[in-house]
């Protein structure tokens, strides 16, 4: 556990456990209605439920590492990473960032930059040879901010939008 501060507050980060699942299901719908509304396309039907169903199963895992960042117990950010083993590549120990969300009140204090750490430290202690993560094409500002931490474009995945009407494929 990690404790830092802004001004007088205290934030602390901590590894999420079992008991958390409730309060980081909310952080996570919080964090896919952004995405919706930068344009995200691969929504589940109904959000709400499958964060409540999903997430225990994402906090017991052993791939994965999830960070909560809270005040005074309310959670007010997560990190959640996952590490993948690739066979019949080089570089076989693949980790990445699922999911990152800081709560609106508490942007612009390094409290991303510190759950980010939290994160590779424990990619690190993995052994991950390559970290990636995923970002809308649209969404400028999360590109600007991870080019900056040393991120780099490597895949870019174009999406044709289908027409179910009779319309032909493009040509």
């Amino acid at each position: 556990m990690h404790q830092h501060r802004r001004s007088e507050t205290v934030f602390v980060i901590r590894q999420a456990v079992n008991e958390d699942a409730d309060r980081l299901a909310a952080l996570r719908v919080e964090f896919y209605q952004t995405q919706i509304a930068a344009g995200w396309r691969d929504q589940p039907v109904n959000l709400q439920e499958s964060m409540q169903a999903g997430t225990p199963a994402t906090i017991r895992s052993p791939r994965n590492c999830i960070f909560l960042a809270e005040i005074a117990g309310a959670p007010i950010g997560y990190v959640f990473g996952t590490t993948k083993i690739v066979p019949g590549v080089r570089e076989p120990i693949i980790s990445s960032i699922e999911e990152m969300y800081v709560g609106s009140d508490y942007r612009g204090v390094g409290l991303a930059r510190r759950l980010l750490q939290n994160a590779l430290a424990d990619f690190r202690a993995r052994n991950a040879d390559r970290i990636q993560l995923r970002v809308l094409a649209e969404n400028s500002d999360a590109r600007m901010y991870w080019s900056q931490l040393g991120f780099r474009e490597n895949v870019i995945i174009c999406e044709f939008e289908q027409d179910h009407r009779g319309s032909p494929a493009p040509t």
